[in-house]
């Protein structure tokens, strides 16, 4: 189920619970009538992070793209997911506007990360606007749904700071002698290469092989090694089973 610390539950036609899970098993939802002698169709949306999601046919969500609105709609109890890619100490920001809905419709984030963790959340009557300093690189996967219950309505929902699905390696991060890379994008568990040199324009057969490693389960990777401060610059080249992809100078 989703994490969070957050329980809300409602008499009438929405009810939502949210639980962090200790511990790894089969759990069991019971769903039946709030009032006695009640019957009637329902519909039941589990989110739960992290994991792998599936949008129904004629939902929304999916993987967003840097400053791309996208639009959806949230009936009643419904919530939407949505999965951005963002490198560390990047600062994202996400727009969710309010386009149409009943009276009390509101839009809702709740930001996680590739743990599952609840980062950052917000909601507003008409634009949730949320804002969140990566600490480190990876997936992270938003939940839009309703801020009050019982409502639905239409939003347009638009990122910044995020990196598009595919390879890329992350600026390079500098502290004292200390430098750290990250990449994502790749393939899990695929083998990559980082090539270094300190000329941009030096012939890519002449960089010099830095790193070989895998990527994680989530295509992802995060190294630290040593950098020397009498360099006027360093440039790497991120490649995945030599086939260049990606790039990034540092200075």
């Amino acid at each position: 189920m989703e994490p969070g610390k957050s329980r809300r539950t409602t008499a009438g036609r929405d009810v939502e619970i949210s639980a962090l899970v200790t511990n790894s098993g089969i759990y069991t939802v019971v769903v039946n009538s709030y009032y006695g002698n009640g019957t009637g169709d329902y519909i039941l949306t589990l989110v739960h992070t992290p994991g792998t999601f599936r949008v129904a046919p004629g939902d929304q969500g999916g993987a967003l793209t840097n400053a791309v609105a996208y639009e959806g709609a949230l009936e009643t109890g419904d919530l939407d997911v949505w999965t951005f890619l963002a490198c560390r100490a990047t600062t994202v920001t996400v727009n969710a506007e309010k386009l149409g809905g009943t009276g009390s419709f509101g839009p809702r984030l709740r930001l996680h990360g590739k743990n599952g963790a609840l980062l950052a959340n917000a909601q507003h009557a008409t634009a949730a606007l949320l804002t969140y300093k990566t600490t480190n690189t990876g997936p992270f996967t938003l939940v839009i749904g309703s801020g009050t219950a019982n409502q639905n309505g239409t939003y347009r929902i638009t990122a910044t700071g995020i990196v598009d699905d595919h390879l890329s390696l992350c600026s390079p991060l500098v502290a004292g002698t200390n430098l750290s890379l990250a990449g994502l994008g790749g393939t899990p568990q695929a083998t990559f290469v980082i090539y270094t040199s300190t000329e941009v324009t030096t012939p890519t057969a002449l960089w010099s092989p830095y790193v070989t490693n895998q990527f994680d389960s989530l295509g992802l990777f995060e190294l630290l090694s040593t950098f020397n401060k009498n360099e006027p610059e360093r440039f790497f080249r991120l490649l995945e089973q030599q086939d260049e992809l990606s790039g990034m100078g540092i200075r």
